[in-house]
């Protein structure tokens, strides 16, 4: 069985920790690369192929619509889910239009962000938590 190939973008060390400890477990999951920042994961992903980024919405040098428009751009195969504390909706939306399959709250927990990850590998969009409202609203705006 191969595995996911998965890179986690998050500037905070304990997260990117955390995370890789969570993914070690899981047999269809791998951690390829981490990165500190924006920038750093988009030289990852150039150099480490991974099926899902998890990124991070605010960090430094680059944040995470922009960098995930930089991997979606050359790499449109990858698949992106946004990975935030940030309860506003306008963080939802703009990664969302950068292209990202999900949006998971850190808050949510082990089960929801492995939730989203497979979800996203099947090809489906997943957005946990209050963030759905969003997208109901952005629905109901077009009709």
């Amino acid at each position: 069985m191969s595995k996911w190939r998965i890179l986690v973008a998050d500037d905070h060390d304990m997260v990117r920790t955390s995370v890789a400890a969570m993914l070690g477990k899981e047999p269809d999951m791998e951690l390829v690369a981490a990165a500190e920042n924006g920038m750093r994961a988009v030289e990852l992903a150039e150099k480490h192929f991974p099926d899902i980024v998890l990124m991070d919405v605010e960090m430094p040098v680059m944040n995470g619509v922009e960098a995930t428009r930089s991997i979606l751009a050359s790499k449109p195969q990858t698949k992106v889910i946004a990975f935030s504390s940030y309860l506003d909706t306008e963080y939802v939306r703009e990664m969302l239009r950068a292209g990202a399959s999900g949006y998971v709250y850190k808050s949510g927990g082990r089960n929801d962000i492995l939730h989203a990850i497979r979800s996203v590998v099947a090809g489906h969009s997943c957005v946990k938590g209050p963030s759905s409202d969003v997208l109901v609203e952005d629905y109901v705006e077009l009709l």
